[in-house]
């Protein structure tokens, strides 16, 4: 934490130089109030992110078109912070403000939009309106399918958010479909040091091999599907993916990893 709050003090150093040197509305003192931000995130000083994002913002708006690509980046990292401080309501207005410049500034079927609708969509999703977070979710994976590889690892992303919607929303089988789906990409991008793992969802055996952090997915995507299945109230399902998540990250992390313990326990409680 030392080397950020240098950093913090170097930033605002020079913000008091360039107001001594330069015009207050020039571009970069925004770009450096910015940076203050983005280090007072990590510090999880939301309150002081917030202020310097709020002085970044006036003098793009006395200095930038209000179109400008900017302002996107700007708006995005103030949803980002109301995001940490959970205001998803507020983080949400923010992400729309951005969505509304890309829809100025690029073409329908563009990656830019496609961030944009899953930013909204999560915001929904945080909020409790799953409808909601699943429109913008389709919208950004109807873009993808047009644009990207049918194996593209983005896709797996935008499938995993449709499916925690489908979930909550309770409906099981869509949401297997979509965690399948994920799982599917996943295997195919696997580096060609792991074709021998034999992920599938009759086997697993991976005691002898080195994971690398790609792999964590899988475990992911395994305790997921587990989930949806003990949900479905399918215990042996929801037994047989558990044990595979688990099995991944007992050969791939630490004794004192997290997910370790959450895995174990939803064992447990299916086998009690």
């Amino acid at each position: 934490m030392n080397e950020y709050s240098t950093a913090l003090s170097s930033h605002e150093k020079a913000i008091e130089i360039y107001q001594k040197i330069r015009h207050s509305n020039h571009s970069n003192l925004a770009d450096t109030y910015i940076s203050i931000d983005t280090i007072c995130q990590i510090m999880n000083n939301h309150s002081k992110a917030l202020l310097c994002y709020e002085k970044a913002m006036k003098i793009y708006r006395k200095t930038l078109p209000r179109n400008h690509p900017s302002f996107i980046i700007l708006y995005n990292n103030i949803a980002l912070v109301y995001g940490y401080m959970e205001k998803y309501s507020t983080a949400l207005s923010f992400h729309m403000k951005a969505y509304e410049i890309r829809q100025k500034i690029f073409l329908s079927d563009y990656i830019e939009i496609v961030e944009s609708c899953n930013n909204i969509g999560l915001a929904y999703s945080y909020m409790g309106e799953y409808s909601k977070a699943l429109l913008y979710h389709e919208k950004a994976l109807n873009i993808q399918q047009k644009i990207l590889p049918e194996n593209h690892s983005d896709l797996a992303i935008t499938y995993s958010n449709i499916s925690s919607i489908f979930r909550c929303l309770g409906d099981y089988s869509k949401a297997l479909s979509s965690y399948e789906k994920v799982l599917e990409i996943q295997q195919k991008n696997l580096p060609s040091i792991h074709s021998d793992l034999a992920f599938s969802f009759k086997n697993i055996d991976i005691s002898t091999h080195t994971l690398s952090p790609d792999d964590f997915e899988f475990a992911d995507s395994y305790y997921n599907i587990g989930l949806v299945y003990q949900q479905m109230g399918d215990h042996i399902n929801a037994l047989i993916f558990f044990e595979r998540a688990l099995n991944i990250m007992q050969h791939s992390s630490s004794e004192n990893h997290p997910s370790l313990q959450i895995f174990e326990e939803h064992i447990k409680s299916l086998k009690e």
